[in-house]
């Protein structure tokens, strides 16, 4: 439950038998003994809830102009994720295809949205089912714009995708798993580089301004208002084309535009690509270097960094290739993303994955090990799909009931996390 607190009228006697205003979690004199009830008001409320009673509301989150219970709500407390009062771990999975068109197991292009494997004839339900056997209790979804609009006619059992996410979402949470939504891209056309970030000219998304993703942004924070396993949105999938100075004024807007929407839930926010300054090479999405000295303007109870990580099978680095590989890959990590663990920030890990074969089974065992030795207590691992095109998915045949049982070996430790 989310309520405005403002009290008025107990502020204005504050002021005048003290002239202290209460902000954030100091308290500082006023400037002048004329200074308005209203703008006092607006100023101890900044961070804090207010009751009728003139004190501060213990359990209360101050998000906006909402004040949130934190027992009816996500929220992030000393960098750890708390569910309505209990501390939680995610043990997540992506499966894609609602983000865009796909390949089936023929090579055909599909020219729809569609969630992957359910060309199979397998059941959504089924798939959701293996996912909780398998140990995880968490999906991250992506999905693109057109997933968003009712008039986009689903290709499986349900008239429209809006409807498919509705019954993913019901389903989900009957069986006590979470839901990130994904905003993963401009369009559902746009592929790999031609979704370097909202409003980026020269690109595919030139024509997706920033007014259309905060409203799209603002449809999923509605969605989420039915639905009490989704766990939060995040802002857009890998924006490369951006500095962290554009990325941070964006995502600050569009937080707000998410919480203002709904401040029960988290938002997730993911790091650049190469622009920036890292002394290291980064994957799109991995770049939090300057996260912590600009940081965005959104409340941290309701931050989760998200970075994605990708080792030899995506990409050839150059600090694959030296003598010292895989022992040199923590300090890399620490200073892409890992050090704001140790500031007091929340981390989860949006996507990491491989083939898990040679070079990338050495990255895949050394990464699961960073998360277990950083304390990383939050993962989506990229991907279910079978058709994940240069990872590989946990399902290994065209039908998508084989296991990848050596990947399954690897997030053991994960998965069994308590």
């Amino acid at each position: 439950m989310y309520t405005d607190w403002f009290g008025a009228i107990m502020i204005r006697a504050l002021i005048a038998s003290t002239c202290f205003v209460v902000f954030a979690a100091s308290t500082y004199a006023c400037r002048h003994q004329g200074a308005s009830a209203d703008q006092a008001a607006i100023a101890s409320t900044s961070s804090s809830c207010i009751g009728s009673d003139g004190r501060i509301k213990t359990g209360y989150d101050r998000i906006g102009s909402h004040c949130v219970d934190r027992a009816e709500s996500f929220y992030v407390q000393g960098g750890e994720i708390y569910n309505r009062g209990k501390k939680i771990l995610i043990k997540g999975v992506n499966w894609f295809g609602l983000e865009g068109a796909s390949l089936d197991p023929s090579g055909q292009t599909h020219t729809h949205i569609k969630l992957g494997g359910l060309w199979t004839g397998r059941s959504m339900e089924s798939f959701v089912d293996d996912m909780a056997a398998l140990g995880f209790n968490a999906w991250r979804i992506p999905l693109s714009p057109e997933a968003l609009d009712p008039a986009t006619a689903a290709f499986d059992t349900f008239a429209t995708i809006p409807q498919e996410i509705e019954h993913f979402l019901s389903y989900t949470e009957s069986k006590g798993m979470l839901v990130l939504l994904d905003l993963h891209n401009c369009g559902k056309d746009h592929y790999f580089k031609d979704k370097p970030g909202p409003g980026v000219s020269g690109s595919g998304c030139a024509t997706y301004t920033e007014d259309k993703w905060k409203k799209d942004l603002k449809a999923l924070a509605t969605i989420a208002k039915a639905h009490p396993n989704v766990i939060g949105i995040d802002l857009f999938n890998e924006p490369f084309g951006l500095s962290w100075t554009d990325w941070l004024g964006m995502t600050s807007r569009a937080a707000d535009a998410v919480l203002q929407t709904n401040p029960t839930i988290l938002v997730f926010m993911e790091g650049v690509g190469s622009i920036g300054t890292s002394s290291t090479a980064v994957f799109w999405g991995e770049n939090l270097f300057e996260a912590a000295t600009n940081v965005p303007n959104i409340p941290q109870s309701r931050l989760v960094f998200s970075p994605h990580v990708y080792g030899p099978s995506v990409s050839k680095q150059s600090y694959f290739s030296v003598a010292g590989f895989p022992t040199n890959m923590p300090a890399i990590w620490d200073e892409h993303f890992g050090y704001l663990k140790n500031q007091g920030y929340c981390l989860a890990i949006g996507e990491f994955g491989g083939k898990y074969v040679d070079q990338d089974k050495i990255w895949g065992d050394t990464f699961v090990a960073y998360i277990q030795n950083r304390k990383l207590d939050h993962f989506f691992y990229w991907a279910m799909n079978q058709n994940a095109e240069d990872t590989g998915g946990l399902y290994t045949d065209t039908n998508w009931k084989a296991l990848n049982q050596e990947k399954l070996n690897m997030l053991r430790p994960l998965l069994e996390r308590k």
